[in-house]
């Protein structure tokens, strides 16, 4: 009998294996990190606007006060204030700024007024834009000067004495009696620091102010 022969053998085929994707072995960010880079691009934007706004401001400001210092100042004005105490009326000049205000000194008001001879102590001298002592409409003297600020060219004011109250209640007031026979005949001098305003301008200490120092002194006025 013939030999069986044996078929050749197939060669055993390999299994497939998938063609490897060409991302594959990268690592994909994670969502979380995606968005904090995002954010953080946001920061960076947001703080670059904030530099360049306060670039801008810089140089808004700087051009302000170049502009500032440049621009042409207002002139000097010289005009009269009108200032009255009691039926007094006497004018003052003033020097200020063009659409300003000024100031005085208010031992000028005083010297102007003769105020030294009808008050006595420290009084002070403050103005007022009313008749009537009101402390709102009052121009008040400084504290730490003698200046008067805030008055106008071409207004008016009336004057307000704040007394010295120790030291007017020291002085010895003396009505005058015309009445009484003095004992021993008084020289001829002013009348008015007897309580009783001087007639004759010649012998007045204070003759623009005879009627205020003769009422310090007890004078109550005609009758």
């Amino acid at each position: 009998m013939p030999k069986a022969t044996k078929s050749p053998s197939r060669p055993t085929a390999k299994p497939k294996t998938k063609a490897s994707s060409p991302k594959a072995g990268k690592l994909l960010p994670s969502p979380k990190k995606g968005k904090a880079v995002v954010k953080k691009k946001k920061a960076i934007k947001t703080d670059d606007a904030a530099l360049a706004l306060a670039d801008v401001l810089d140089k808004v400001s700087m051009f302000s006060e170049v502009a500032q210092a440049e621009a042409p100042l207002a002139p000097d004005v010289t005009g009269m204030i009108k200032l009255r105490y009691n039926h007094y009326l006497e004018e003052m000049e003033v020097t200020h700024k063009e659409g300003g205000s000024g100031a005085v000194a208010a031992a000028d008001v005083v010297e102007l007024l003769s105020l030294d001879y009808a008050f006595n102590g420290s009084f002070v001298v403050h103005l007022n834009k009313m008749q009537s002592k009101m402390r709102a409409k009052r121009l008040w003297k400084n504290k730490d000067d003698d200046n008067i600020p805030g008055v106008e060219i071409g207004k008016e004011y009336w004057v307000d004495v704040d007394e010295d109250v120790v030291a007017e209640a020291a002085i010895e007031r003396k009505t005058y009696n015309p009445d009484k026979v003095e004992e021993k005949p008084r020289e001829e001098g002013c009348s008015c620091l007897f309580g009783n305003p001087c007639a004759d301008k010649y012998v007045c200490a204070d003759w623009n102010n005879r009627f205020e120092v003769a009422t310090k002194n007890g004078w109550k006025g005609h009758s």
